[in-house]
């Protein structure tokens, strides 16, 4: 396997048969290897229903039919093995210990709190220091770069939390990849309108041990969601293309 590509969305709830359908349906039509779900309004008693209609294997930390939950969905076009799952008490975090082909990774799926919690980022962090190649997906809930990850905005949302998790990136060589690839693009994951409100709440952080391998980052157009998905792709082969995004296409550097 050459490459590895990973789509992260808050689907902003897949309870209803209907809409988890069609999303699915969306999904899988990108066939890209790894789905991180955020928002997914599971609750345990239809996760097996969720993983039949997905149709192969999937990762589960529901909460309750009308908030939280998150869900790592696999595709069928990879091999994998998982030798070891951590899943928080609140729906907001799942962790799995990876291996694909020859490659470990610590792949992180997450939906920050919408509440000032330093806690919950202490937490993951703590738990991080098990593992070595990181790949951290998801809504945080929170922006990292307020001047230009944001558009309306009178308030930092949760700024003890937003400055613990800047600590805990720089100290563990964490990199925000999409930031990495377009320091001074501005664009958005989320939208609300009436009033207009702008920001990039959903990320991608890798550790710096697979930052040379990154060759894409792109957010994509929403789909049945207020929050855009974000995709990147890492690739094992040396002579890669690498690509950055610009406002209306990807372009080779």
């Amino acid at each position: 396997m050459n490459s590895l590509e990973i789509l992260t969305l808050n689907c902003q709830g897949l309870r209803d048969i209907e809409k988890r359908r069609d999303v699915f349906n969306y999904l899988k039509q990108k066939k890209h290897h790894i789905y991180c779900l955020q928002d997914t309004h599971f609750t345990k008693n239809i996760e097996s229903y969720v993983t039949g209609q997905w149709g192969y294997k999937c990762f589960y930390n529901s909460f309750s039919n009308n908030s939280r939950g998150v869900a790592i969905l696999m595709n069928n076009n990879f091999d994998f093995e998982i030798s070891k799952q951590y899943n928080d008490e609140g729906g907001n975090l799942i962790i799995l210990n990876l291996k694909i082909e020859n490659e470990a990774y610590t792949l992180v799926n997450l939906y920050g709190p919408n509440q000032d919690k330093p806690c919950f980022y202490e937490h993951l962090f703590l738990m991080l220091d098990e593992f070595g190649k990181i790949i951290i997906c998801g809504d945080l809930n929170l922006v990292l770069n307020p001047n230009i990850d944001t558009e309306n905005y009178r308030n930092i949302n949760n700024p003890k939390a937003r400055q613990f998790l800047i600590q805990q990136i720089s100290s563990n060589h964490l990199h925000d990849i999409f930031r990495t690839c377009n320091p001074n693009l501005r664009k958005y994951t989320w939208k609300r309108k009436n009033p207009l409100k702008l920001a990039r709440l959903d990320y991608i952080m890798v550790s710096e041990n697979i930052l040379l391998k990154v060759d894409k980052v792109k957010i994509d157009i929403k789909y049945r969601s207020d929050h855009s998905p974000v995709i990147f792709k890492i690739s094992s082969n040396r002579n890669r293309k690498r690509y950055m995004e610009t406002e209306h296409f990807i372009t080779e550097r």
